[in-house]
């Protein structure tokens, strides 16, 4: 991966004593590192192992100093990836505590590309300048009075405020820090003050301030008493973050996910979690808008399938998506269909995936359903259109001669399949008699009787011009093929009677299998007894016998 692309952001939970362990983190670490998960939790375990060796002490050092003051940590350091490359970040962190436990959540910035294009470039202004800039934290001391007057500060804390040192600040702002408080938040920022007073664990605040330069920044504070007074007033301590960058990323985590809700309500989605552990699965409230049951069921490999909501025939992928679920399958996409309030079955896709815990573990499924139903028909159509003949509506050349060779590949002598050649007689004249209309009447008519004709199972086909095909499966009697051409040609009689001046009539030809065979082969047999019948005077059907030989009639068929 590009250096460009590498994730420059990550986040991490560590314990707040050295050797400082990795408690959790999210992906963007594994991707800044090229460790996995497992290997971040069981093999490096601790920040120091994280770190790059040179800065190691200097780094725990710093970090075990600041949060003995505060509950904040800035500091910059280096790491070193799983690939051999040295990354320099900046990490800001906040200690808390969970339960009885005290952790630090800090964040890792990836400044290595500012640093590389300050050593390529000389300057004045370098992006790693500007991003110092936009990240500074700053420790400070205050009267906690009406205008939370300054008594000392760093020079993070008037970088944050975008002065240059303590003169400038001043110099803007006499001592009042309130000041530079954005109107807004400034009610809040003193009633925060008036609760500071009588609390001596402290508080913490976010609110935004207008700097020096007129932009708005984000700030994040911890005030604490230190417990001296001066000039008759409480001392406090305050430790000043910037969270523009933060705050941004939030504002924008919360438009992803109003934009995900819409989306979803747009398409249809439906969020579920799956517990394998206890065999109970749990929908969105969103459920109850398409389908009727509880949002919570137990059993629903089986349950579901008894109640309805899933369809018989696709009752196996649903069994299997659970059996999947429950067998560590990190990923997974199925199609189902399943019983709609008002509409019947329709078609849905589901997609889940595996959540583990920190030691690698799985410990639940999330799912989506998506309704897919109008895809699947609109495929069905066109693969209908892609089969069939448009003037006749029989299986077009293509798809019958497919059809028909999967068939014959699978006979195994326990039955026989048929398969009849029909063409018509003296097309040609009636095209040139009576004009093409006429003719492609007596193609559909003909198409409409084998359509008659055809069983559930039989393959009628048009394979092109005026010739055309049936075939019949599992055929345990010939008399069966026989009867089917005679109800053809009586058909046919009764559409074109012999005193009529159109007549149709056809020449047909039937072959008989019972072991596995190619199309190429009945499509042989069954045209030398279509050659036959023709020899014969047409308007009759000849069975295939192995000494048949082609007769002398001359096809003229297109």
């Amino acid at each position: 991966m590009e250096e460009s692309t590498k994730k420059n952001v990550a986040t991490l939970v560590i314990s707040t004593r050295a050797p400082y362990d990795i408690l959790d983190f999210d992906d963007g670490l594994p991707e800044m590192t090229a460790y996995t998960r497992h290997e971040l939790l069981t093999g490096l375990k601790t920040l120091r192992r994280l770190l790059y060796a040179d800065d190691s002490k200097k780094v725990l050092q710093g970090i075990e100093n600041q949060l003995s003051v505060s509950n904040t940590v800035n500091i910059k350091s280096r790491i070193a990836t799983k690939d051999g490359r040295v990354r320099s970040v900046f990490i800001t962190g906040q200690a808390f505590q969970i339960e009885t436990i005290s952790v630090l959540r800090c964040v890792f910035n990836d400044i290595t590309h500012l640093e590389n294009a300050a050593i390529e470039s000389a300057r004045a202004k370098t992006d790693l300048d500007r991003f110092a800039n936009t990240v500074p934290s700053g420790l400070s001391k205050h009267l906690l009075d009406n205008n939370l007057s300054l008594i000392w500060a760093n020079n993070f804390y008037y970088r944050i405020y975008g002065f240059a040192d303590e003169v400038s600040y001043r110099k803007a702002s006499g001592r009042s820090s309130l000041s530079f408080i954005h109107h807004e938040d400034l009610s809040r920022v003193i009633d925060t003050l008036a609760d500071l007073s009588g609390d001596v664990s402290g508080k913490a605040i976010s609110y935004r301030i207008r700097s020096a330069d007129g932009n708005t920044h984000w700030l994040k504070v911890t005030l604490a008493p230190s417990g001296e007074t001066m000039k008759g007033f409480p001392v406090v301590n305050l430790v000043t973050t910037d969270i523009t960058d933060l705050k941004i990323a939030e504002m924008k985590a919360q438009l992803e996910e109003q934009k995900y809700l819409i989306i979803s309500d747009i398409s249809e989605e439906l969020a579920y979690e799956y517990d394998f552990k206890n065999d109970v699965l749990t929908f969105a409230d969103k459920y109850k808008t398409s389908f009727d049951g509880p949002t919570i069921v137990d059993h629903p490999g089986e349950r579901l399938i008894l109640q309805g909501l899933v369809s018989p025939d696709t009752a196996p992928a649903w069994r299997k998506l659970f059996e999947l679920a429950s067998s560590d399958t990190k990923r997974y996409t199925t199609e189902i269909k399943l019983m709609v309030r008002d509409r019947g079955y329709e078609w849905y896709m589901t997609t889940f995936s595996t959540i583990y815990d920190n030691e690698n573990n799985p410990i639940s499924v999330v799912g989506l359903l998506r309704n897919i139903h109008e895809q699947k028909k609109e495929q069905e159509r066109l693969l209908s259109r892609a089969e069939h003949d448009l003037m006749t509506g029989l299986y077009n050349k293509t798809a019958a001669e497919s059809k028909i060779a999967q068939d014959l590949s699978i006979l195994n002598g326990s039955s026989q399949s048929v398969f009849m050649l029909l063409d018509t007689d003296d097309f040609k004249r009636i095209n040139d008699t009576f004009g093409h209309l006429q003719g492609d009447e007596v193609i559909t008519n003909i198409a409409k009787v084998l359509k008659e004709c055809a069983g559930e199972f039989d393959i009628a086909g048009r394979l092109g011009g005026d010739e055309f095909c049936l075939y019949l499966s599992n055929v345990y009697d010939m008399q069966m093929a026989e009867e089917k051409a005679g109800f053809i040609a009586k058909r046919l009689r009764e559409i074109y009677p012999p005193e009529q001046q159109v007549k149709c009539t056809m020449s047909i030809g039937i072959t008989a299998v019972s072991t596995a065979t190619s199309y190429e082969t009945v499509l042989e047999q069954a045209d030398r007894a279509v050659y036959k019948a023709k020899a014969n005077g047409k308007d009759c059907c000849v069975f295939y016998t192995p000494d048949m030989e082609r007769s002398e009639y001359v096809n003229t068929r297109e």
